[in-house]
């Protein structure tokens, strides 16, 4: 081993027991992919415990590092079974994670029923369905879309067309159940309704697959502001109110004063155009001013106010920025544009 790999193996190895920053630490403070290599290279240098393997190979799977995953799992023996079959399941090598997934948990059902049907193993995963409706009842959507695959598989289409549907009523969101409603329509002859089930799910897909690419940023760095903007924006696009709130909210916790704005922007815009609560957005720009000096944020707040029928308090904001402002064109429009809506309405 050269010099410098000898020192990076001290680093690795010294770093969190001097300065505080144990694996642990990093995780709580959203650094993950930190606490992983810190945690992979103190278990290697120590006889670790089953139990660090398994808490190893279950920060490795929430940062989606499946054969990383796989290693330590491996390493911890029976106890990390459920580890093991996640990694190997999304590894793709399905037969052998089918004898790791238990039966009792319903994210193991779904991988399960996944790697069956994967496997052309048709019978089995029927059954297992069976059991898994017995269990958990007909209140998951992705169970009630297997249902719906189940019926497909026997072209029975107007079962199957009622199991999607079920589906999506638990969750419309379900991209797996609206492409197995479109399909089941156009078997069963109605084109018209299968046709728009799959344009809504080319839709969906598009809009899921943004999500997911946010969440994954989540996952790896939790406490980076910007990525929970991202994912407001991606429940926005989708339709899902509360989640985007929710996201935004978490975001103007992490942004520092620089990301604040954006975040106070599309918060503002979502609040406004599709709750029409113009207090709530006027808050969170207020809220937003005080960390930032961004002249956007007061001129997003004038519009609100305009749109709001409190025009004569937007051209007061206006007119004080554009003292502070005066070559800049676009404020001066817009500013001409607020003070003609005052006029108007005095006039009304």
């Amino acid at each position: 081993m050269g010099l410098s790999a000898l020192l990076l193996s001290a680093y690795l190895l010294t770093t969190p027991a001097s300065t505080g920053q144990s694996a642990l630490d990093l995780w709580a403070r959203g650094q993950r992919s930190e606490a992983v290599e810190v945690e992979r290279a103190r278990l290697s240098a120590t006889t670790a415990q089953a139990s660090d393997w398994k808490r190893l190979a279950q920060w490795q799977l929430e940062i989606h590092q499946p054969k990383a995953a796989l290693a330590s799992a491996e390493l911890g023996g029976d106890s990390c079974r459920s580890e093991r079959g996640a990694a190997l399941f999304r590894l793709t090598h399905y037969a052998e994670s089918i004898p790791y997934l238990r039966e009792d948990n319903l994210l193991e059902v779904l991988m399960l029923l996944d790697a069956r049907e994967a496997l052309q193993q048709f019978e089995e995963a029927d059954a297992l369905l069976t059991r898994a409706l017995k269990r958990f009842g007909r209140q998951d959507a992705r169970l009630l879309a297997a249902d719906g695959r189940r019926w497909a598989r026997q072209e029975n289409w107007t079962s199957a067309v009622a199991a999607f549907r079920a589906a999506l009523g638990v969750d419309p969101w379900e991209a797996e159940a609206q492409l197995g409603l479109g399909r089941a329509l156009l078997r069963a002859g109605d084109r018209q309704a299968g046709l728009t089930a799959m344009e809504r799910h080319r839709e969906l897909r598009a809009q899921l697959d943004v999500l997911d690419h946010a969440v994954r940023a989540v996952d790896l760095q939790p406490m980076h502001g910007p990525n929970w903007t991202a994912v407001g924006a991606a429940e926005a696009g989708l339709g899902r109110l509360p989640q985007a709130l929710a996201a935004y909210e978490r975001a103007e916790q992490l942004c520092d004063d620089r990301q604040l704005v954006p975040n106070a922007l599309r918060h503002s815009r979502l609040l406004l155009e599709a709750q029409r609560d113009s207090t709530a957005a006027l808050q969170v720009l207020a809220r937003a001013e005080q960390r930032s000096s961004d002249p956007r944020l007061v001129v997003r707040r004038a519009d609100v106010l305009a749109e709001s029928g409190r025009a004569r308090e937007a051209v007061d904001l206006l007119e004080a920025l554009a003292r502070l402002r005066p070559q800049d064109e676009a404020l001066l429009a817009r500013l001409r544009t607020v003070r003609a809506q005052v006029q108007a309405e005095a006039r009304k």
